[in-house]
Formats: structure tokens, C-alpha cells, sequence
């Protein structure tokens, strides 16, 4: 690999070198000298999206850039943390806290020598300011932001609670709790999992009988849909997330995962490929470093603004992570007192800059487990969301400086002893792998339905570390995850996540049998963006008994010969996979709409139902019968017929329909196709070689900000440094 070895730093405790890619390689005598490198050298590549990330993380884009990011300032005040709750938690970190100070100290050293050769951002200049110091505060509110986005699930109480509202004015009537628990189920055992491992002693997971639901939801203080609307918006950061996607900060959540043993590896080495992802933006969303210095050893991803590598490789062991989706905050309420001061609240004054326009002062209510998120007027009540990561964010990356210090598989399970919902995923030199399902999760009390709001009084004890699923070497040798069902009796609770049909089917398919190879995982990774998730394995047996091309003439029949042709392959052009996508989409409002509506439009309809309860009520296997006296073959066929109208007249004939896969945009504006693919992928082969890509480049100007470009159109990698 060629390297740039005139970058070598003069004055600096470390040096900086860069491979051909850019790609920068800290050494130093001390780790936290190495660490000081890191943030210089991400401050040189990724200076101006640092600005933005601490910007939308503490709530201060409206200063800067006027008032379209009030709502998102706005939110992040009222969920967020102060300065001081900010410093405590950094104080949780004992020793490791000095990890900030190295990293703050390092891009502070960047600032300052781009202030001084005139090298900033040209953004600067253009919205008219100058980057202030860096702070350790600044990394703890990224890690605030990073956690909440990737390790965390659940607060769907409101959102099912608004459900119920809107059943109750549908044809389905008084059995509204049957829609629901339809669209809403507890547990799937069809699911596809991670692993198989017993059910662990302690763990409880009883579902609520209709009658406790019932009692439930008659308890819940009254409220409307506009007062839930806005609050769900709130629960979720919906404002925070649009403007960090719009400014190419994380915002996506995904990430796929496949690990061989060497009991099923072809070289005899274990094998690792890591596929995060979290949305495609220019510059990437994530950058890559290496670390050298006595004791520590690690190549791989980090994020802009977090010192450590969290996906990577050290000497000994290769780790990648996906998104658990555990459910770990809830939705409580509080009945209002009558008193005027309430103990339970606590409210802070704040206020928000606004350049060009007048300050907007703002107040937020907490409690000791979370923010206030809706003050009801109507129920007199106020509802709080309680999250396991309360005041414990930043506490959760304390491992990403562990890890690239251990040797073994079997000690980097035990070390993920963390709060955050995360898949861990590890690949050692002696040929072992491993997986935990990482997160402190609670035992809600019995008798309460978990799906809705529950009184705050209500019990929440946390579980020990001992219920958390986790394998080492598994029987067959092979691990792979794409955020599915971590074990067979792990419950959604409040979020329908998990069902029969899941993405992760198309990774498994894509994976050919026997010894395993390198390439294997990358064909893996490359064929699982064009897969349908597996749905099409259930359906078209209904399809090719309910659709006779015989039947129809002209573009029908040839629309009817296209489908029955589709085969699971969403490939770009691709007809069949047009037709069928239509299909699937109008068989949602040809099943569900009689009895639910539309949820307001088609659009909602095809977020909200997922093919998993589609698939039930296609089988009647359902608490209602969406299918009234009609046969499946009879719903199909006119929602087949619907489907080719609407597209006949949206495209025109057949031969016109185009597959369209999604994409990447690329700097120059042209587009990469498939985008369902991993913002940084790492593909590691133990006591081998270690490869990566995550484009358009390493930097934010320049030929590094784009010399990845043509790697991900070839589905291509580069070489990562050496750890």
C-alpha cells in the first residue's frame, strides 16, 4: 500500500501518515497521545461536519443558521441534558474520561493551525463565523446523539396509543383490540433469529391478557390526536434526525453482520464482515483511522466527534456491530396534582439564539427518569419518557477503548457489559466467533400490557447482565444478524419489528453451503441489496393460482407473464419486480382497508402494515378476517388487476417499467446503483488480510473526498492498515 509519508508532523507528540486513500494512521508513544492524533487528524478531514454534528447534538443550529432549525433546537433542548448533567456523566468514566481530553486537545491543535494558514472550511466563511475550541462536552453530546440513535428502541406506547384511537373510528369498531394486536403482535416465533439459546432463568416476558389491556386503556387519561401527534414526533427527535440527515450527520439506522468459524471457513481462519449502516451522505457519515501506540492497536470506523474506533480490527480480534432494536424506554404517565409545586418535575428555562430573528425561550420539564415529552391539558396528566439510558449514554462507549486491547473472543463478550442496545459481533485469531446481544433491559410490572402507556408507579427493575443472549462458536460455524430477532422468546413489546419476514432471510439465502470464503461474504454483501426480504416465497403460491395470464389481454396479460415470472430479484430494470411491488403495495389496501381504513393514505398504509401480518390475514391466520367470503386467490387476483391499472396509467405499457433500486449519489451528482448496502464495510479474515470501503472518500475536500467513488461502483474494497 502506498503511503504518504510526508505528512509526518514536526511539532507534534504523534505522527500522521496516510495511505493512498488518505486514510489516516496515528502512532504515538502513549495512547492518549494517539488518541490527541485522532482528533487532530479527523479535524483536518472532517472539520466542518464536526461543527455541524456538535451543532444538531447540543441543540444550537438555530445560532448559526436561522430559524428552520428552531423545531430541531427546540426538540433537542427538551429531551437533551445540560452542561452539567453532560460533565457528570463524563465523570462516570473515571481514568477513560482522559480519552475526551486527548481527542478535544487534537482537534483544538487543527483549529488553530487552520486558523492560521487561512485552511478552514469554506463554509465558515460563507455563514459568516469562526469555529470556537472544541470541547469534551461537544464529544459527550455526540455520544448523547449516537446512542439514542443506534443503541436504543422502544417509546411506541403513544404511537400504538394513537393507533387505538384511529381503529376506534373504523369499520373494525368495538374490535379494535384485534386490529391491534394483529398490527401490533407481542412475539413471532416464525421470526428469523441470531441464534438459538435457551431461555435464560429470570427472564419474563408474559404478555398481557385482553382483559388487563382492556382495564389498561381505560386508565389512560383522555387525549386527542393532536395533542399524541406532536408528542410522538418529540419521543422520536423526528425534527433532529431531518436536519442531521439534510447536513450529512448520522442519521440511519441499520447494519448486517456475517461471521464464519474456522470449522466452516475455507482458509481455516475466521472470518468478519461488518456492514453499518447508516445513511449515505456527502461526505460519508463516518471516517476511517489507524491507531499505533504501546497497548493499543486498531484500524477501522469511527464517527466525527467520538474518539475510538467503533468498528475495527486490533491485534488480536475483529469486531463489528449492529443495531439491537431492544425495546428499552418507555412511555409513562403521571396524574397531575393539584398542588403548584410537584416535587415529581422539575422545569428548566432555556434559550435558543436565532440569527437574524429574536431569541425563543423555551422550557422543559423533567423527572428523575426521563423528559417530560406531553403535558396533557385534556387527560391532566403528563407522559415521561423512561429510558434504561437515562444519564448513561456516554457511559456506554467505555468499551470501544477495551476492546482493541484484548486477545480473545471469549474475554470481548464479557467486556460488552454495556447499556446500549447493540448486536456485538467477534472474530478472534484462534479461528473462534462470537455474539452478544449487549443492553440493560427492565422487567415491566406484570398485569400491564407494554404495548401503551403505563402509570409511572408502575414497576421497572432491571434485569442482571446474566439474561443477555450471547454464543461463542455456534453449531455450524456461521453468525449473521441484519438487525433480526436476537433469540426465539425475545418479545417486540411496544414496536412490531420482528416477524416471519425479515431482511435477514435475503442475507442467508445469498450464502451458498459447505466451507466458506472471503468472497463469499462479499458476494454476500453485494447480491443482498437486489434480494426481496423472502416475502415472495409465501406469496406466490396465492399469485400463480389467483393470476392467469390466460385471463387477461394485451399489457394485463403481459403485466400477469411478468409476475408469475418474479423470482426474489429486485434487480435495476427489472419488470417482474415492478409488478410485484405493486402488487404488495395494493394488497395491503385490498386486505386491511375495508375493515382499518387507510390510515389516512396509501402511503401511511405501507408504513405501517408489513408483510408479516399480511401473510396472516392472506392465511387467515389472523384475529379478524380481513378477507371476509372472498378466497385468497380472489383478493389477489383483483388486487393484481388494481395494481396493473395504476401503473399502466402512472408508465405506460410494460415495456416501459423500470425497476428502479434506490442509489447513492455521488459528488458529481450522477448516481451509484443500490444503496441498500453498508456505509463502511469491512471484510477481515483473521491472520489475513483486512479490507474496506466507505465512499465517496475519507475527507471532505479534495482527492480523498472522492477517490472511494468508484470502489462502490465496482462493489470494490481497499486494503486497511495493519493494526
Amino acid at each position: 500500500m502506498a503511503l504518504w509519508l510526508a505528512a509526518i508532523l514536526v511539532s507534534h507528540p504523534f505522527s500522521l501518515q496516510r495511505d493512498s486513500y488518505g486514510v489516516p494512521q496515528i502512532t504515538a508513544t502513549t495512547p492518549l497521545l494517539a488518541y490527541e492524533g485522532m482528533g487532530y487528524a479527523v479535524a483536518q478531514d472532517r472539520l466542518w461536519q464536526l461543527e455541524l454534528s456538535r451543532r444538531i447534538a447540543r441543540g444550537n443550529m438555530s445560532e448559526t443558521f436561522g430559524k428552520d432549525y428552531i423545531a430541531s433546537d427546540s426538540a433537542t433542548f427538551k429531551l437533551g441534558y445540560s452542561d452539567q448533567e453532560l460533565e457528570a456523566m463524563l465523570g462516570q468514566l473515571g481514568q477513560d474520561r482522559s480519552v475526551f481530553a486527548a481527542y478535544a486537545k487534537g482537534i483544538n491543535r487543527s483549529i488553530s493551525e487552520r486558523k492560521a494558514d487561512h485552511s478552514l472550511p469554506p463554509e465558515y466563511s460563507k455563514n459568516g463565523f469562526l469555529p470556537g475550541p472544541w470541547t469534551e462536552l461537544d464529544s459527550a453530546a455526540i455520544c448523547v446523539r449516537m446512542a439514542r440513535l443506534f443503541g436504543n428502541g422502544g417509546e411506541g406506547e403513544l404511537r400504538n396509543l394513537l393507533l387505538t384511537y384511529y381503529l376506534k373510528g373504523q369499520p373494525v369498531g368495538e374490535k379494535y383490540l384485534d386490529a391491534v394486536d394483529d398490527l401490533a403482535w407481542f412475539n413471532d416465533p416464525e421470526s428469523p433469529v441470531t441464534a438459538d439459546v435457551p431461555r435464560l432463568a429470570g427472564f419474563s416476558d408474559s404478555p398481557a391478557t385482553r382483559s388487563q389491556t382492556a382495564t389498561q386503556l381505560k386508565a389512560i387519561p383522555s387525549s386527542n390526536l393532536f395533542e399524541l401527534l406532536p408528542a410522538v414526533r418529540l419521543a422520536g427527535a423526528e425534527d433532529s434526525r431531518l436536519v442531521a440527515e439534510a447536513h450529512g450527520v448520522t442519521f440511519k439506522t441499520g447494519s448486517y453482520a456475517m461471521l464464519v468459524s474456522k470449522s466452516r471457513s475455507a482458509t481455516l481462519n475466521a472470518l468478519l464482515l461488518g456492514g453499518p449502516q447508516m445513511g449515505h451522505t456527502i461526505p460519508s457519515v463516518v471516517h476511517e483511522v489507524s491507531l499505533r501506540a504501546p497497548g493499543l492497536a486498531v484500524t477501522g470506523m469511527d464517527v466525527p466527534g467520538i474518539p475510538g474506533v467503533l468498528i475495527g480490527k486490533g491485534k488480536s480480534i475483529a469486531w463489528t456491530l449492529t443495531s439491537g432494536v431492544a425495546d428499552m424506554t418507555d412511555i409513562v404517565y403521571y396524574q397531575k396534582s393539584s398542588s403548584q409545586h410537584d416535587s415529581r418535575f422539575v422545569t428548566e428555562l432555556g434559550t435558543i439564539e436565532v440569527k437574524g430573528d429574536e431569541p425563543v425561550h423555551l422550557t422543559r420539564t423533567r423527572t428523575a427518569v426521563g423528559p417530560v415529552v406531553l403535558d396533557s391539558k385534556i387527560g391532566n396528566a403528563v407522559y415521561v419518557q423512561r429510558s434504561a439510558l437515562w444519564k448513561k449514554e456516554v457511559l456506554g462507549f467505555r468499551a470501544v477503548w477495551k476492546l482493541p486491547t484484548l486477545a480473545s473472543a471469549r474475554t470481548a463478550l464479557k467486556a460488552m457489559d454495556v447499556p446500549l442496545s447493540f448486536n456485538f459481533f467477534v472474530a478472534d485469531s484462534m479461528g473462534n466467533i462470537g455474539w452478544k446481544y449487549c443492553g440493560t433491559f427492565y422487567k415491566r410490572a406484570p398485569g400491564y400490557d407494554s404495548r401503551f402507556p403505563v402509570p409511572a408507579e408502575a414497576t421497572w427493575q432491571p434485569y442482571s447482565q446474566s439474561i443477555n443472549p450471547m454464543v461463542l462458536n455456534p453449531k455450524g460455524g456461521l453468525l449473521t444478524n441484519w438487525n433480526n430477532k436476537p433469540v426465539a422468546w425475545w418479545p417486540n413489546w411496544d414496536t412490531p419489528v420482528w416477524g416471519k419476514h425479515f431482511r435477514v432471510a435475503a442475507l442467508r439465502q445469498s450464502l451458498p453451503p459447505g466451507k466458506l470464503t472471503v468472497g463469499d461474504l462479499e458476494n454476500a454483501a453485494t447480491k443482498i441489496s437486489q434480494r426481496d426480504e423472502g416475502s415472495w416465497t409465501s406469496f406466490m403460491p396465492f399469485i400463480r393460482r389467483g393470476v392467469k395470464p390466460s385471463s387477461y389481454q394485451g399489457d394485463t396479460r403481459q403485466a400477469a407473464s411478468l409476475l408469475l415470472s418474479y423470482d426474489g430479484w429486485n434487480t435495476a430494470g427489472s419488470k417482474a419486480a415492478v409488478i410485484y411491488a405493486a402488487l404488495i403495495s395494493q394488497l395491503k389496501q385490498e386486505v386491511f382497508t375495508p375493515l382499518l381504513g387507510t390510515f389516512m393514505s396509501p402511503q401511511n398504509m405501507n408504513l405501517i402494515i408489513q408483510t408479516s401480518p399480511l401473510d396472516r390475514a392472506i392465511n387467515r391466520r389472523t384475529r379478524l378476517n380481513y378477507l371476509g367470503k372472498r378466497s385468497p386467490e380472489e383478493v389477489v387476483a383483483s388486487a393484481f388487476e388494481k395494481a396493473t391499472r395504476i401503473l399502466i396509467q402512472q408508465k405506460g405499457p410494460p415495456s416501459r417499467w423500470s425497476y428502479n433500486p434506490g442509489g447513492i449519489r455521488a459528488p458529481d451528482g450522477s448516481i451509484i446503483p443500490y444503496g441498500n448496502r453498508g456505509t463502511f464495510i469491512e471484510v477481515i479474515e483473521m491472520n489475513g488480510p483486512a479490507k474496506s470501503v466507505a465512499g465517496p472518500g475519507v475527507s471532505e475536500n479534495g482527492p480523498h473526498s472522492v477517490d472511494q467513488v468508484q470502489l462502490n461502483r465496482d462493489w470494490g474494497y481497499k486494503p486497511m492498515w495493519r493494526p
